[in-house]
């Protein structure tokens, strides 16, 4: 059914695919209040960049608001293809002359945070899809001005695909060229942050200067406590907080997931990571408790 009212917006990503690309890309399910995992590290493809400044990158960043007329809607079988994208905007283009109804116009806001459908008067959006739902965009081979944007909902089963068309007199090859781009910059940052994190969590996990702290402290006259492995604290060894049954559930919920290998060690290393982080915050908390205990000894023994 071809809709010729506005979309809807979805909150799940999908799979993400630019005609430039070298390859298409698979993006895994995730959580929108956590932006580490918007776009998967091993992405490939994607539009290529040509050089540019910082301040360049950042009016990607900041997005770009351009004209055009939104033509309808439908339902899809699949997140990606040229023939399958094709015969959609076919089949909406002919529904839409058959409704004698004029071409809606709107603004449409193109970053890196992803695309917003806005009313082309008072500016308020009607719809906004995260760059990871984005699925697929193409033009019209036959007419230029025409192309369409493949999203995706995930959080359904089977997913849904919608694509939605778009006309463009000047602009459409550019519209697409900007959501490829969008596309390469968020993928970088992206690599940026995990990469940023990875090493947040080594330097968390081995705390510096911490040989040289217990020796102070034992020259101090207590015994500081031993550093506890994750293993120890994963088995809920002198712990008690549930922590350990819920990174063991994810555990066992990460391997239940339809997804395939790289996605799935790419979760377990995270997880891995995150028990890293409880491992060391349990050993400061204990060396900091003993550390408490032997300064309220000492004071009470000079009061005596």
């Amino acid at each position: 059914m071809v809709k010729m009212a506005a979309p809807r917006g979805m909150t799940q990503p999908a799979t993400a695919y630019f005609p430039d690309a070298e390859e298409p890309s698979t993006l895994p399910v995730s959580s929108p209040d956590d932006p580490i995992m918007i776009l998967s590290p091993e992405l490939l493809g994607s539009a290529r960049l040509p050089p540019m400044s910082s301040q360049e990158r950042q009016q990607y960043i900041d997005g770009f608001t351009i004209k055009a007329k939104y033509v309808g809607t439908i339902e899809v079988p699949e997140s990606r293809g040229e023939q399958m994208a094709i015969t959609a905007i076919n089949r909406v283009r002919a529904a839409h002359k058959a409704s004698k109804e004029q071409k809606q116009r709107v603004w449409l806001a193109i970053s890196t945070a992803g695309l917003k459908i806005m009313n082309f008067s008072h500016y308020t959006i009607q719809d906004s899809y995260a760059l990871s739902q984005i699925s697929y965009t193409t033009l019209l081979p036959s007419n230029p001005q025409v192309f369409s944007v493949v999203t995706a909902n995930t959080s359904v089963q089977p997913p849904v695909y919608k694509c939605h068309v778009f006309k463009s007199k000047s602009r459409s090859r550019e519209i697409t060229t900007l959501l490829g781009r969008c596309f390469s910059i968020e993928l970088e940052e992206q690599r940026k942050r995990i990469q940023e994190r990875s090493q947040y969590a080594s330097r968390a996990a081995t705390p510096q200067g911490g040989a040289r702290s217990r020796a102070a402290t034992s020259s101090a006259g207590y015994r500081p406590v031993q550093p506890r492995s994750r293993a120890s604290t994963l088995n809920g060894s002198g712990g008690s907080s549930s922590f350990p049954a819920i990174v063991s559930e994810i555990h066992r919920k990460i391997e239940q997931l339809p997804i395939n290998s790289a996605d799935s060690a790419f979760l377990q290393i995270r997880l891995d990571q995150l028990s890293d982080l409880y491992t060391h915050a349990q050993n400061r908390l204990e060396e900091t408790q003993s550390r408490l205990m032997h300064e309220r000894s000492l004071r009470r023994q000079s009061q005596a």
